[in-house]
């Protein structure tokens, strides 16, 4: 079966509540083979999958041609039957967008992916807590990185006087140059209406935030209904308790769908993060008109840094972000570099090992 006979079956018809359009159908084209059915991953749990085909959700496990390749909710993918087995993912579609992030804790060299083939990319922050302006930078590194759009999702405006909401959302603007921001509160479902507006049908929304920021709550209400379990956050620090445990995609009525994630307690940048300049591209400005190029943003004169710190132009909360993060990405591709070269090294030493064996072959 080609693309334009399956377009026109009955299982296209039932993909379309997951995403499927005249884009994704495109990406099929080199994949879809007699005997393949295409499908969409919507729940990943500690490795167990779970797909979207045109017999509804169903059981799949990963081919084992596909190796140690992770796979994501979100991913779009070719299943095939096994008599007395779940179904076998075959293939795996080229991803348009992945969002990725590394663990930062000491050693721990892995990407871990989130979600792929997203639109747009929900970051959640609980206005009754802490602005946390250094996590938000980081998520939107990890987003911009990913390929998807960024928009910042300040919930619960009803627990807070106006006055914070106001100071909290310029703080974020301020911090968040060319990120859309929406101000909500599911409870009186204010701000509800623009932010669901804002989705496109046929779209893919993934929600990131740390646990108790309301991105379950914010399913169920853009949902209609109660999908996701939701929990109270702790009077002792207003966290919340893990709530979603899993990845899961969630259609909803307008034809787009929802990805939710598990609150995240760290955010390590993945290999390769180009976001950094996204997200301080104010910063960096401010650097090319330092007096001296390698000024080291301390004591030079004429430097651009000092003085946007001084008049007030540049937080030193910001610049200091800037510097870490962009250490920190020095440090992922260091690291990354190490593992290849050991990797060629031990691929060297096995040639020289299999050339000496075959020299002393008869």
């Amino acid at each position: 079966m080609d693309i334009s006979q399956f377009e026109q079956t009955q299982a296209a018809s039932d993909l379309v509540q997951y995403g499927w359009g005249g884009a994704t159908a495109a990406r099929f084209i080199s994949v879809l083979q007699s005997g393949l059915m295409p499908g969409r991953i919507v729940r990943v749990d500690r490795g167990r999958l779970q797909v979207a085909t045109h017999n509804g959700i169903t059981p799949c496990v990963a081919g084992r041609h596909l190796g140690e390749a992770p796979l994501a909710v979100g991913d779009w993918v070719t299943v095939r039957p096994e008599p007395g087995y779940d179904l076998i993912v075959e293939d795996v579609v080229e991803r348009t967008s992945a969002i990725m992030r590394r663990d930062p804790s000491p050693g721990d060299n892995r990407d871990q992916i989130l979600a792929a083939n997203v639109d747009k990319v929900f970051v959640l922050c609980g206005l009754d807590g802490d602005a946390h302006l250094g996590g938000l930078e980081r998520y939107l590194v990890m987003i911009w990185d990913s390929g998807a759009i960024p928009v910042v999702v300040l919930t619960k405006a009803d627990l807070v006087d106006p006055a914070d909401v106001a100071a909290t959302l310029a703080a974020v603007a301020g911090n968040a140059p060319g990120v859309e921001v929406h101000v909500i509160s599911c409870v009186t479902e204010a701000g509800v209406a623009a932010l669901a507006g804002s989705i496109a049908a046929g779209a893919t929304i993934a929600l990131v935030g740390e646990s108790g920021s309301g991105k379950s709550t914010l399913v169920n209400t853009l949902a209609g209904e109660e999908i996701l379990l939701t929990g109270a956050t702790r009077d002792s620090d207003g966290k919340g308790r893990h709530t979603t445990t899993a990845r899961q995609l969630v259609p909803l009525p307008g034809g787009a769908v929802l990805i939710d994630t598990p609150g995240l307690r760290a955010v390590g940048l993945a290999e390769g993060s180009i976001g950094v300049a996204q997200v301080f591209a104010d910063v960096i400005e401010l650097m090319d008109g330092c007096k001296f190029r390698n000024c080291s943003h301390r004591t030079e004169p004429g430097c651009a840094i000092v003085e946007a710190i001084a008049a007030g132009d540049l937080e030193r909360r910001r610049f200091d972000s800037y510097l870490r993060l962009e250490k920190e990405q020095a440090r992922v591709a260091s690291r990354q570099e190490a593992l290849v070269s050991r990797a060629e090294r031990k691929q060297v030493a096995r040639n020289r090992l299999k050339s000496a064996r075959q020299s002393r072959e008869p």
